[in-house]
């Protein structure tokens, strides 16, 4: 079979990835593959890393990733290799725009550090309920806290019924109703966050048919809260309060 005739590729890599080969690993991966035959793209780490190995590595850049916007069809995208990932806003929207079929999303590692300041923010989301009709599942990494350091919970929203988050994270929603049907958010618990309260408000907001975030729900009756970093407890509660609508809608259907 030809490269070209690939619909679903796979590879699993041994060691973290840092810029310059991320590069010339997506690089490859575009010359070889052909942009309207791919619609799965797997690539992860075989093994996780010692902690020396994790660091030192240059970071991933946006401009390293974007040529793999070229591939229009993918429904499919995991991209996990252990490494650092400077990306923003303007990259995720960048990404929801490209992959209007995108179906399952996961981009970024999930370590238990973060060496620096996540640069995307939690309004990276908007994108993606804006332009990816399809997507059911996303993880990624972004900074849930850094826009309530100067925001007040009194202060205006675009329509009153609105979670009073400021107006600029609902990005290309522009106030109107999402309409996306993804169902599960994947957090890893050392992203930053502030106002758990809020925070799931707005994400139920941009995703109305949101179920689970699996990996932060911690059981109290366990003694599970005991040890807990305040991120873990924050993205916790937060995946409590999605929980209760949730089990609404599941009993809607039941007694429909």
């Amino acid at each position: 079979m030809k490269l070209s005739e690939i619909s679903v590729f796979t590879l699993h890599l041994e060691d973290p990835l840092d810029g310059d080969e991320a590069s010339v690993l997506v690089t490859s991966i575009r010359r070889q593959l052909h942009c309207n035959t791919l619609t799965s793209l797997w690539i992860s780490q075989a093994r996780a890393p010692d902690a020396e190995g994790a660091v030192g590595h240059g970071a991933v850049s946006a401009d390293d990733i974007r040529p793999l916007f070229e591939f229009k069809n993918l429904r499919v995208f995991i991209f996990t290799p252990s490494g650092t990932y400077k990306v923003n806003d303007e990259f995720y929207r960048d990404m929801a725009k490209a992959w209007p079929h995108i179906a399952t999303l996961c981009f970024g590692q999930c370590s238990r550090t973060l060496r620096d300041p996540l640069q995307a923010t939690m309004g990276a989301l908007s994108y993606f309920a804006a332009y990816c009709p399809q997507l059911e599942s996303v993880e990624i990494l972004f900074d849930a806290a850094s826009w309530a350091q100067d925001w007040s919970p009194l202060s205006e929203s675009l329509d009153p019924h609105m979670p009073s988050v400021p107006p600029e994270l609902y990005g290309a929603l522009n106030g109107k109703r999402s309409t996306s049907n993804l169902t599960s958010l994947s957090i890893s618990t050392v992203c930053p966050i502030d106002r758990s309260a809020e925070v799931a408000m707005y994400l139920m907001w941009l995703f109305p048919q949101f179920m689970e975030m699996p990996g932060c729900w911690i059981d109290e009756s366990d003694g599970g809260v005991q040890g807990m970093k305040p991120y873990e407890l924050r993205w916790s509660e937060v995946a409590k309060f999605v929980s209760v609508p949730a089990r609404m809608r599941d009993i809607g259907k039941v007694v429909g």
